[in-house]
Formats: structure tokens, C-alpha cells, sequence
């Protein structure tokens, strides 16, 4: 008997201690960092017994290249706190400020179970008059303030990122950083894009918010008074002026809807700069499902090119001196020297190096390819890598002695070969001459190709991002232009891809490959491409044409990317849209620009 009370009164004595040892861990030890999910004890509590509205959460945002917020606005709004129905308040005065009926006022409180912003449809922005007339009647629970939104609908979505409250991203961005145990974990931080590539920039320091202290029926525990808190610690906040031309951007993602593209994209690059002017990824991007593609940038992973790749070959043969002048091929064989009927391709007859590239003739480039490989199997790769097609493109740079800092850290580079020995076998040259197999480039890093041959064979690496600010608009840090790194074609080589590119546009006759753009109203140069995808017999193909404009006095390269698309999708329509819209907000510019310097 003795024994069992013994082992009973131990029993309890233990579950017990392990009851008393939980309440030290979650009161005591644990207090600010529970499980494994990183809860906030004590602040979760806090947060039962409180009503709050952020009005700004501290963390910065992105700017066009004129500095013009496109992540962001600031509006001045009015907010009500529920409890103000239980209060007498001057309604009528109040709808008379806002021009709101009395009715609609007492009923949107009435439905209300946390502080809100005031809409009518949409967010009722107020005047300064307003601010005044509002605050003036010392309402308690009614509040005009300016309050920063960070969710409102922007431009450039795949670029600018995505954020997330991951507590192992929070970790990861906060590793190099002297971050306390028991940190926010409520704080965002940049999953993708840009906002993962400025997250040490960008990062809140502090909130600004409104609250008050409930009791369990939901009205004020200490009187009615509503506290302003600003947690905010000393320094400016950080917000990153992009290289975005906000016109077009908007002129890019409109031309996409229209052509209703399902997959693919637009990357448009300035020739001068090397800024990245505008980007555009389809599927549109969805936040909601962490799996869904549209989450995914196209325009920096690596695609099938098809015949834009025979640009490089172009450039190997002209630097390496292959005989090109006065021959002639054979154009009713294809690049295997087999002989094309009309369900297999186009009968081109006889042609020239020139018409070749111009009509796009897979026989012209299959026996080039070889003919470089039997030179030197490196040879096609070496001069893919020289035009910048197998590198990262992005601007990458150390700032203030941080790590290096990659502005478009999910560019992934391109490749050429699956393996060696491929290198060496006539059939996998021929194939890869004309951009199939295991060619896969980005169109980023196609659009900086034909930046780098409008500019004379000179790479620079693009930028998306041209400097950090504060919300007064003081440069902190400048991301200046910089060269790529290593080898490059020759002016003399550039010169002639430039003629061979122009060549494409302006070309005669029933096989041209971009004949629309002739209409255009800049002169445009460039190479198209149709890739081969997906399943044998599923007719699926990446149609591409890359280029630039105008063409004696390039300005801008841009790259056009329809993916997975029917065999009758057209490519050269959208380009023409967009060569056309560019020239028209180029030529407002100038208008507007003119008639500013009369004013002056």
C-alpha cells in the first residue's frame, strides 16, 4: 500500500514538475521566441488586449527612374476606431467635412471590428483643409492622418519581388546582421527580386501605428484616448530608385495584355546606359500560391533561342575568318542536308551568307557550325560567352562593404552543351547552330546581346537599379554603370552583325521573318527565332525576336518572348506595337521638354 501512495505521490510530483517547467519556459525563458516558429509571447499577449492600424510599416520602397514612387503611395486618410459608436459625437459635422451622409458613416462603424481607413468604394483621400476641419473636432476614436500603403497596385511586379513573413527567410536575411532573439517576425522581409536583393537597404526601422488598449468588451481600458506610436529609430528610411521608364513599363505590360500573351515576356534595355528600362513576366505573378509559375521571372531563367543563336554563329564565323564571301549554299536542304518540302520548312534555293542569316536558313548556319566546330570545338561556346549569353548580365557590386550584391539575384547564367562530347558530333553542332538542343539563354541575356552589338562589341553589365535614397531624396549610395568582365567581339565584328541585323528587317521576297517591321516607326535591326519545345508532335514553340533601334542611332534593345506558344502566334506584331508606342512617348518627351525651356 505504502508503495503504490510512494509511486502515486512521485507520479504527480513529476507531471508537475513538467507542468512548473513549461511555465518557465513559456513565462520566462521563452518569452520572445517560442517554438519553432520564433512566437512572441509577451507580444502576442499585447496584441489580444489591443486595437492598432499601421500607418506606415518603416520599410522603404522603389522609385522609377524619375524618382516617382511605384510601390507606394502616401495618402492622407481618415481612421475610425469601433468603439467611437458607443460614444456621442458630432456625426453631422463630421459628414459634412467628408460629404458622406450621416447614415452611411453609422453603419460602416457598425460593421466594423478593428480600426479602418474610411472608403466609399475606394479610399477617401482628404485635403489639408480637411486634415485641419477633422482634427479640430477632437473626436476621440476619429483620426486624418497620412498613412503609407505598401500594397497598393503596381508596375514592374516580377522585378520589384516579393516579400515574405518565413521566419527561415527572416533568419537568412538577418544572418550578417547583430539581430536579438525575439526580433519581429511579424516584419516582412524580400523574398524575391529586388526586395531580396536591397532587404539590408530596405529593411523598416520601426512602425508607426495607432492603438488603443481594449477590455474584453471591446471598449477602451484606459479611457478613450488613442496613442500614437512610433517605434522608428534614428535614420532615414531607405528607398531604391530603380532604372524603370514608368511610360514604358505601362506601355510593355499593356502590349502583353492585347496580344493576350500566356507565357513569356518583354525585357527592354537603354543602349547607353545599360538600364533596364522595363520587364515584363507572364503568368501574371500570384502571391497567394507559393507554387504557382507565376511566381517564377521568365525573363531571367534560360530559354530555348531557336535562331536568335545563329547571331552567334554570325559572329564566329565573321572574327574567325570562315570563307564567307562569294558563297553560296544550298537553302532547299535543312541543317541536317536533308531536302525541305513544304511540311518540313521553306525551299530558299540558292543564297548567300547574307540572305541566309536574313531568311533564317537553318542548311547556311548547320554547315557553318560544323565548320567551326572542325576549327575548334570551343569555338561556338567561347563566342556565346563573348556576347554575353552564358554569364549573369545583372549589376553585381559591393556597397559599403557589404556582400556583393547581385540586383537580379534569380538570373540563373545560360548554356550550350549538355555534355563534351557533343561538342565534336556533326549532327548535336548542326542542331546546336540553330539554337535547339541544349542552347538555353535568357532573355535578359538576349536583349543585352543586342545592346552590346548596337554599341560596337562593348558589354556592360544591366542595371536595375541606379541608387539608394531617403524620403527626402538624399543619395545614401549610387550603383554606378559598370562594365562586364571578360572577353568580347571586335568593333569590326559588331559593325558587320549590325548590317547583317538591319538586314533581317528590310529584306524581300515570300520568306521574309519580320517583314511588319518595315512599317515601323523607328528603323529597326534584328534577328527572330522559333524554338522547337516540349513533347515530339506537341507543336509547342518559344517565338522570339530580339533587336534594336533606331538603327543608326541606337537607343534602345529589347528582346520579346512569347513561350510555349501555337505555331501561329506572331511575334512581329507585338514588337511593332511597342518599337511604335516607345516613339511616341519619346516624341511626347521631347514636346513636353520643349515647351518646359519656353516657360523657362
Amino acid at each position: 500500500m505504502r508503495k503504490r501512495i510512494l509511486f502515486t505521490a512521485i507520479t504527480i510530483l513529476l507531471v508537475l514538475g513538467l507542468f512548473i517547467a513549461k511555465l518557465v519556459q513559456i513565462q520566462l525563458v521563452k518569452t520572445q521566441d517560442y517554438s519553432k516558429h520564433g512566437i512572441n509571447l509577451l507580444e502576442n499577449s499585447v496584441q489580444q488586449r489591443v486595437d492598432e492600424i499601421s500607418l506606415d510599416d518603416g520599410r522603404g520602397g522603389f522609385l522609377d527612374h524619375k524618382g516617382n514612387p511605384i510601390s507606394y503611395q502616401e495618402k492622407a486618410v481618415l481612421v475610425l476606431f469601433p468603439f467611437v459608436r458607443n460614444l456621442n459625437w458630432p456625426k453631422e459635422k463630421l459628414a459634412s467635412i467628408i460629404g458622406m451622409e450621416e447614415r452611411v458613416l453609422e453603419d460602416k462603424l457598425e460593421e466594423a471590428n478593428e480600426p479602418f481607413v474610411l472608403e466609399n468604394k475606394e479610399i477617401l483621400e482628404l485635403s489639408d483643409s480637411q486634415i485641419k476641419a477633422i482634427n479640430d473636432l477632437r473626436i476621440p476614436g476619429i483620426i486624418a492622418v497620412k498613412k503609407r500603403f505598401n500594397d497598393v497596385p503596381s508596375m514592374a511586379n516580377h522585378l520589384l519581388g516579393t516579400l515574405t513573413l518565413d521566419k527561415g527567410a527572416i533568419d537568412t536575411a538577418h544572418a550578417n546582421e547583430k539581430v536579438q532573439s525575439g526580433a519581429d517576425y511579424r516584419t516582412k522581409v524580400g523574398k524575391s527580386g529586388l526586395e531580396k536583393a536591397f532587404q539590408l537597404f530596405l529593411k523598416g526601422n520601426g512602425t508607426k501605428r495607432l492603438l488603443y488598449h481594449k477590455a474584453a468588451n471591446g471598449l477602451p481600458l484606459f479611457g478613450v484616448d488613442i496613442r500614437y506610436l512610433d517605434t522608428s529609430v534614428s535614420g532615414e528610411r531607405v528607398n531604391i530608385q530603380t532604372t524603370i521608364d514608368a511610360d514604358i513599363q505601362l506601355l510593355a505590360e499593356e502590349a502583353v495584355r492585347n496580344h493576350r500573351m500566356k507565357k513569356g515576356g518583354i525585357v527592354i534595355i537603354d543602349i547607353q546606359t545599360n538600364d533596364l528600362l522595363a520587364l515584363v513576366s507572364k503568368p501574371e505573378l500570384n502571391e497567394k500560391d507559393i507554387g504557382d509559375e507565376g511566381n517564377i521571372n521568365q525573363m531571367l531563367l534560360p530559354q530555348t533561342p531557336g535562331s536568335i543563336f545563329k547571331t552567334v554563329i554570325a559572329a564566329a564565323a565573321l572574327e574567325e575568318n570562315i570563307s564567307l564571301a562569294g558563297r553560296t549554299f544550298n537553302g532547299n536542304l535543312d541543317h541536317l542536308d536533308r531536302e525541305v518540302n513544304d511540311n518540313t520548312g521553306r525551299r530558299l534555293g540558292t543564297i548567300t551568307f547574307e540572305q541566309g542569316f536574313a531568311l533564317s536558313s537553318n542548311q547556311v548556319f548547320g554547315v557553318i557550325g560544323k565548320e567551326l566546330a572542325e576549327k575548334d570545338p570551343e569555338l561556338i561556346e567561347s563566342y556565346a560567352r563573348k556576347l554575353g549569353l552564358l554569364d549573369l548580365n545583372g549589376w553585381s557590386g559591393s556597397v559599403f562593404r557589404t556582400p556583393v550584391l547581385h540586383q537580379l539575384p534569380e538570373e540563373r547564367k545560360g548554356t550550350v552543351w549538355k555534355d563534351d562530347s557533343m561538342k565534336e558530333d556533326p549532327n548535336y553542332v548542326a542542331n546546336t547552330s540553330i539554337g535547339q538542343l541544349d542552347v538555353k539563354i535568357t532573355p535578359l541575356a538576349a536583349a543585352n546581346m543586342m545592346a552590346t552589338i548596337a554599341r560596337g562589341g562593348e558589354r556592360m553589365q544591366v542595371r536595375a537599379a541606379s541608387r539608394a535614397v531617403d524620403d527626402n531624396g538624399l543619395t545614401l549610395a549610387n550603383f554606378k554603370p559598370q562594365a562586364a568582365v571578360g572577353q568580347r567581339i571586335s568593333s569590326v565584328t559588331a559593325s558587320k552583325l549590325q548590317q547583317l541585323l538591319r538586314g533581317v528587317v528590310i529584306a524581300e521576297g515570300p520568306n521574309v521573318t519580320a517583314g511588319k517591321l518595315k512599317s515601323a516607326q523607328y528603323e529597326v535591326a534584328g534577328k527572330s527565332g522559333t524554338a522547337e519545345v516540349g513533347e515530339k508532335g506537341s507543336h509547342m514553340y518559344n517565338k522570339w525576336f530580339v533587336g534594336y533601334f533606331p538603327f543608326r542611332e541606337p537607343r534602345y534593345a529589347m528582346a520579346v518572348v512569347n513561350l510555349e506558344a501555337g505555331e501561329s502566334a506572331s511575334i512581329s506584331s507585338i514588337y511593332l506595337e511597342l518599337v511604335n508606342g516607345m516613339h511616341e512617348i519619346h516624341t511626347k518627351g521631347k514636346r513636353e521638354e520643349g515647351n518646359f525651356r519656353k516657360i523657362e
